[in-house]
């Protein structure tokens, strides 16, 4: 569920500020993934779309 690398990088360009620059791309939350009612209700769910185990 990652967009292509090529608009990853072309986002990234026009971005000045350092301490935005140093996140790493692809992490954050399950809810700016997805706004899957069935999979936000479902821990075990959430855990799997972000890679997360348990």
């Amino acid at each position: 569920m990652q967009p292509n690398p090529r608009i990853v990088e072309t986002l990234r360009e026009g971005i000045s500020s350092p301490e935005v620059l140093a996140l790493v791309p692809g992490h954050g939350s399950v809810e700016q993934r997805t706004d899957n009612v069935a999979i936000l209700t479902d821990a075990a769910a959430r855990r799997a779309l972000v890679g997360l185990r348990g």
